[in-house]
């Protein structure tokens, strides 16, 4: 049986040994379910599922059509400045399951052109650590949200680093969400 439980291993950010130690098993087992070296039972998916935060039946569904709301263009400062209800859009492809949000950037920052959609995939609450060092959305105080790197601080609390060498470091900031970058569409 093909199953998904790489790539939702993968999309929560976990390592082999990291799920490995939740399901009580060795990184060997996990790797050998995921390539289907190993018959997936029933209890492996129920197991796996409750140490992804899943459903047993999200480990073997096939991938969906997803749409993806647009939230607003990037500033070169990292900026996500918000678009007005008549120029949101909706992209439409197929992922796997998730929140998934997008941002246009308007100017160049960082690693991300002028031009492309970056889209993002929200962290279940439970799963927000794995946030830890990856490229992000972050929404803060006051609805605003940030295109940056993000660094888990002190309990709730996140430092922010811009891609844009002029733009302050935001430490010990609440955000109500990040989004792992998972996708970046780039228009030729």
């Amino acid at each position: 049986m093909q199953t998904r439980i790489r790539e939702l291993r993968k999309m929560r950010g976990l390592t082999l040994k990291e799920l490995a130690d939740k399901v009580k098993t060795t990184p060997q087992t996990i790797q050998r379910l995921e390539t289907g070296n190993m018959t997936v039972s029933l209890r492996w998916l129920e197991r796996i599922a409750k140490a992804l935060n899943l459903e047993a039946a999200q480990l073997v569904s096939s991938v969906r059509r997803t749409e993806i709301a647009i939230i607003g263009k990037v500033a070169a400062d990292g900026n996500v400045l918000e678009l007005s209800p008549a120029d949101q859009r909706f992209m439409l492809f197929a992922l796997p399951m998730g929140e998934l949000v997008a941002v246009k950037v308007q100017e160049t920052v960082g690693p991300y052109q002028a031009g492309s959609l970056v889209c993002g995939n929200k962290y279940r609450e439970s799963d927000v650590i794995a946030a830890h060092g990856q490229d992000c959305m972050a929404q803060i105080e006051g609805g605003h949200t940030l295109l940056c790197r993000v660094i888990a601080g002190s309990p709730e609390c996140w430092t922010l680093i811009p891609h844009a060498s002029d733009a302050d470091v935001l430490y010990n900031r609440k955000v109500a969400w990040l989004a792992r970058v998972c996708m970046v569409v780039r228009y030729c």
